[in-house]
């Protein structure tokens, strides 16, 4: 079978799918039998391509490189499925189950009034989908990405309540939302590493989990590694264990107490206890989580006795210190992204972080990491909102207050990489935000 022929095959059986969801009882072979069909023409070209993508074009349906302009009436009635849904392009990757099949197509069916209190994101993050991507037509990545990551909170409050009560949390949401996440970092970087910034002091254990998960997964991702997600996981799972710490140790604002801080020192173990109870667990993730508090120079905490740090590891200490030092704490104050890394390469690489390593995550971060405030030539005051790769010192910024010192009613986006505006409005130094009262994750 050529691809076209594929394509069409698809296309019929999407249609008898759906329509076989809305009038026939479970078990019907007129409602199953599409859905096996569409998991067996996808596995056929899965097995020969890393990804099959359909989407709307100019109201033409797309598959692949396929237009189908003529007016097969199956691939109308998809067009306008599809178009009724707001969804610009489902993409199946390999790997994908007929259980995420019947899940996809199960929203596809639903009827209008049922499908507008739906979001898409939460659906696919709180159903375990790994292997399909949805990408509405009026997308914004920005938006998409505050979404994941408060489904991502939202799941370790969860998952650490249900600890509390005896329960398992699900691996599969975890596995969801970092690819999810991968997904974004792969469009747009900056939009998601900027997310770390929103720290929440009352929150601050939730924001710190979906934080070092994030920062794990991107560096790991710059370095090119397989496994990334499983890094990415292991990160936003690493202080899981805190759920077995008393809550006034945790939030104590001096120093502990000798006996207290071996209690704090627990943490990590009972972390990999847990994720070894969750369902399609790994042994490296569960390794990562446990050794995520022993340093490049093998102190820190557990003791190894003589095992090796797993490579991973490495990569969740520098996250969780960045996003413990850019975060205000009961006992330390917050530093900005650029006081943060240079503590880090001053006092800390080659002892409690790998060298080489931390200088591949200063470079992902930049010279302005996303969130540094900056004073501009124009004596403007910035924000650094995204990063430029091929010229760190010229990023793209969001103008907050004039050069006489007064709040902007609207603020400006300026991107320094533009040599006009560089002249104009290239950055002269480093404002700490909080001298000037500037409330960083409002503008984020």
């Amino acid at each position: 079978m050529n691809n076209k022929a594929l394509f069409i095959e698809l296309i019929n059986n999407s249609v008898s799918a759906i329509k076989g969801l809305n009038y026939y009882p479970d078990g019907h072979p007129a409602k199953e039998k599409p859905l096996y069909n569409i998991h067996s023409l996808l596995i056929k070209f899965l097995n020969e391509n890393p990804s099959l993508r359909i989407a709307l074009i100019e109201d033409t349906l797309v598959i692949e490189n396929t237009p189908f302009f003529e007016s097969t009436p199956n691939a109308e009635k998809l067009l306008e499925l599809l178009d009724e849904k707001k969804i610009g392009e489902l993409i199946f990757f390999k790997g994908i189950t007929i259980e995420e099949i019947k899940i996809l197509f199960y929203l596809l069916a639903m009827g209008d009034e049922e499908f507008k209190n739906v979001n898409i994101d939460d659906f696919l993050i709180d159903h375990g989908i790994k292997y399909i991507e949805i990408i509405e037509k009026e997308r914004d990545i920005k938006k998409k990405g505050k979404r994941v990551y408060a489904h991502a909170k939202k799941y370790i409050v969860e998952a650490m309540n249900e600890i509390r009560l005896g329960k398992v949390p699900r691996m599969e949401v975890a596995e969801s939302i970092v690819t999810s996440f991968d997904r974004i970092l792969k469009r747009d970087e900056s939009a998601l590493i900027a997310l770390t910034m929103l720290s929440d002091y009352d929150n601050y254990t939730f924001n710190h989990s979906v934080n070092v998960g994030i920062l794990s997964l991107a560096l790991a991702r710059e370095l090119g590694w397989q496994g990334a997600e499983d890094i990415g996981i292991a990160g936003l799972l690493h202080d899981i264990g805190k759920t077995k710490t008393p809550i006034e140790i945790i939030n104590k604002p001096g120093k502990l107490t000798p006996e207290e801080w071996e209690i704090m020192k627990k943490h990590p173990s009972d972390g990999a206890k847990i994720i070894q109870e969750m369902n399609r667990f790994r042994v490296e993730i569960s390794m990562m989580v446990l050794q995520h508090h022993v340093r490049y120079d093998k102190s820190g905490y557990p003791r190894l006795n003589n095992r090796n740090l797993l490579e991973g590891t490495h990569l969740i200490t520098i996250s969780d210190t960045y996003d413990s030092l850019t975060t205000l704490r009961p006992y330390q104050r917050r530093f900005d992204p650029k006081e943060a890394l240079e503590i880090m390469i001053g006092k800390l690489k080659g002892k409690a972080l790998h060298p080489k390593y931390l200088e591949v995550f200063v470079q992902m971060l930049g010279i302005y990491p996303v969130g540094s405030c900056v004073r501009l030539r124009s004596g403007e005051i910035a924000l650094v909102t995204s990063l430029n790769r091929t010229s760190p010192v010229t990023p793209q910024v969001k103008i907050i207050m004039g050069k006489d010192g007064k709040y902007l009613k609207k603020p400006v986006q300026a991107d320094l990489s533009n040599k006009r505006e560089n002249q104009k409005r290239g950055i002269i130094s480093l404002v700490n935000p909080i001298l000037l009262n500037i409330e960083v994750t409002r503008y984020i």
